[in-house]
């Protein structure tokens, strides 16, 4: 799966989620198709070309960021894709990333919250019976947020792109996809249970959406069982993670 920063796919007819954080994207059997989509799909050309611009990106690990509570075998397959990528040349390095703990601390449910009460406002006094309960859950705690509050998220996130542009420049974030195994539908029946799983499944994935950048999740197979590896990139750096993607897509299956 690919989702590429914010405003390079048009939005238009799109039911809306968060107006802040809502990109479209696209999945794929493989980067190729991805790429090929996108190409279609997208509504601005960037000017730098899809060739990568730094000759020897880094692939940075955090170290305080994106592995909480991480299944024992989603850790160890993670490892033997990381080992085949440096070994196949590529400069992976493992460090602490500053910002992240300060976007960890952002409350990021406030911007669904809130815009999606705006959005479906009308929507949920007169037909609140139709909208799935786990979206009205979310729309409920808007009640929560302040104006203030809701003004201050959107200046502290500005501020906070910035700074993650700044340090990862023409780098790449890898981390894995997902921390845990897809959950059964039956336990996601217990709304505590799905909010839990819900939060850690997205923990990792909006990164991308709230820094603007883009992010693509590569399918890795270990003893037959998928994880995912994800890249991250910056704000319109699209079209060179494509491209390294499409060369970590081949290590990852040697």
């Amino acid at each position: 799966g690919f989702k590429p920063t914010q405003d390079s796919i048009s939005r238009d007819g799109v039911l809306t989620l968060s107006c802040s954080l809502d990109s479209v994207g696209l999945m794929a059997k493989n980067v190729e198709l991805c790429k090929l989509g996108y190409h279609a799909m997208r509504s601005k050309i960037n000017s730098k070309k899809g060739k990568l611009q730094n000759k020897n990106p880094k692939l940075i690990i955090p170290s305080n960021f994106g592995f909480e509570n991480i299944d024992t075998e989603i850790k160890v397959a993670f490892d033997l894709a990381k080992k085949k990528i440096i070994e196949n040349g590529y400069e992976v390095i493992e460090i602490n990333v500053p910002i992240l703990d300060l976007y960890k601390k952002v409350p990021i449910w406030q911007f669904a919250s809130v815009e999606c009460a705006t959005e479906y406002f009308y929507l949920y006094d007169q037909k609140k019976h139709l909208i799935d309960p786990n979206v009205l859950r979310r729309i409920e705690r808007a009640n929560e947020v302040m104006a203030v509050e809701y003004n201050l998220l959107q200046k502290i996130r500005i501020d906070l792109i910035e700074e993650f542009n700044k340090f990862l420049k023409n780098n790449f974030l890898i981390m894995p996809t997902v921390t845990i195994e897809p959950p059964l539908l039956e336990k996601c029946k217990d709304s505590e249970f799905y909010d839990e799983a819900n939060l850690i499944s997205l923990r990792n994935t909006t990164l991308a959406n709230y820094m603007n950048g883009c992010s693509i999740s590569i399918p890795y197979f270990e003893n037959k069982k998928p994880i995912g590896i994800m890249l991250n990139a910056i704000t319109n750096e699209d079209d060179t993670l494509l491209s390294i993607s499409s060369e970590i897509e081949k290590v990852l299956q040697k």
